[in-house]
């Protein structure tokens, strides 16, 4: 028995990502090791990193010619899968799972293969290893043909429910370590599951999965991970993946504590609600611990398109918060999204002088702050994704911004499928490179 899963390719023709801008597929990571530790032979294809077109995938995959190949699948690449699995022309079940399956089943119902495909809602770290050794202790949601769709929620056997008991062998990701901005060989972890906010851009937003719980790891089973991760790699830098690693006083305080045991730096996301009250006195021992830098999501610096977004904390939060965190010699990272619904040139003129803002706050402080921007890009699911769809009735088709490639790179984060603002093309583009340019 063969399984290979597969970190699937966002462009039909391929594009190799570099390592400032890489994150391992650490999701598929906790079921491979299931799958190996159930002695299934099993690897893991990471075509993201690798940059294969469909056409390069699927020659891997007809050598290997595994039983199961299990695919990840994102609202920017529905199109590149449905393409693998309908031109793959050797016998095998497809697994398919990801954020936005649970929205798209209407459409995989339409996909023609004569293979099976299994679709998996939710995470999947211990159904696979029972689908593959066909032991699945769980009624399945819907069959139609050869398609089975099976979710995993808080009522399910397979829920894991402690993630404290997920293992993940990081020997299984020959590009675990990168170099980040800070020219450093970084690793990464995950930390927490689910989201306590809501943010209606956000698959991952507290109302849109309710079927799901907040988990966090203790203290204990965090070191336990820096440590796998550390073992023989000449680590200098750690990465938390998760949004919820910092996401209040106690877990500033947690955060100094575990990491004032290493000697590394790390970098991690965290909400500006998370400091508003902190002392310069704590923020002063997490720059001891090690922390490096600190991912915060701004999105917009409009008020009016904050509550449309439902994204917590004001403007002039996020200015003050920044602010502190630089001035004791934090690193910021502020992530800016550009295009939402109803969005008006004055919004965006609101959200590029906040960028500016950090950036003149920065070059009188310690930390320095970069921006990173981004087209906004309709989930399926989400509650924007449905007032879009509401409001133009069109069909969303993903597609790289060439504009904005050619004028700031990053292709692979430049995916959108329209323009959903009240302004133009050129007027958006206009401010996604200008809030570029300020780094």
């Amino acid at each position: 028995m063969k399984v290979v899963l597969v970190n699937t390719p966002l462009f039909v023709d391929g594009k190799e990502s570099d390592d400032n801008e890489y994150l391992p597929p650490l999701g598929l990571g906790y079921i491979a090791t299931d799958l190996i530790d159930n002695n299934i032979s099993t690897d893991i294809v990471d075509s993201y990193k690798d940059g294969d077109s469909v056409e390069n995938l699927l020659e891997r995959l007809e050598v290997i010619q595994p039983e199961y190949i299990g695919l990840n699948i994102f609202s920017v690449n529905i199109e590149v899968v449905k393409r693998i699995i309908k031109e793959y022309n050797k016998f095998s079940t497809f697994i398919i799972g990801g954020q936005c399956v649970a929205h798209i089943i209407q459409e995989i119902l339409t996909w023609n293969t004569p293979n099976e495909i299994i679709v998996v809602i939710g995470e999947g770290d211990f159904i696979v290893k029972d689908i593959v050794l066909n032991k699945v202790k769980q009624e399945c949601m819907m069959k139609i043909k050869n398609i089975i769709i099976y979710k995993i929620d808080k009522h399910s056997p397979y829920y894991p429910i402690d993630i404290n008991a997920t293992k993940i062998n990081y020997n299984l990701f020959p590009n675990l370590i990168v170099s980040n901005h800070y020219k450093l060989r970084e690793g990464s972890i995950i930390t927490s599951r689910g989201c306590i906010y809501n943010c209606a851009f956000c698959g991952a937003a507290k109302s849109l999965n309710m079927d799901y719980t907040v988990r966090t790891m203790v203290k204990q089973h965090i070191m336990y991970e820096i440590e796998s991760v550390l073992d023989n790699r000449n680590v200098e830098c750690i990465r938390v993946l998760d949004d919820l690693f910092i996401r209040n006083f106690n877990s500033v305080r947690t955060a100094i504590e575990i990491f004032n045991r290493y000697n590394v730096k790390w970098r991690a996301m965290a909400h500006v609600k998370s400091f508003i009250g902190i002392t310069n006195f704590d923020i002063e021992e997490l720059k001891k611990s090690g922390c490096l830098e600190l991912f915060i999501g701004i999105e917009s610096g409009s008020e009016r398109i904050r509550r449309f977004i439902k994204k917590l904390g004001s403007s002039n939060e996020v200015a003050f918060v920044i602010s502190k965190l630089l001035q004791n010699g934090i690193n910021v990272k502020g992530y800016f999204i550009y295009g939402f619904p109803t969005e008006k040139e004055k919004d965006m003129d609101d959200t590029y002088k906040l960028a500016k803002k950090l950036h003149e706050i920065s070059s009188k402080a310690v930390g320095k702050f970069r921006a990173s921007v981004f087209q906004y890009r309709p989930y399926h699911g989400t509650k924007l994704y449905k007032y879009i769809k509401e409001a133009r009735d069109v069909e969303l088709q993903f597609k790289e911004n060439s504009v904005i490639t050619s004028q700031i790179g990053r292709g692979h984060f430049n995916m959108h499928a329209i323009n959903c603002s009240d302004c133009s093309d050129s007027i958006l583009n206009h401010y996604i490179k200008e809030t570029s340019k300020i780094n």
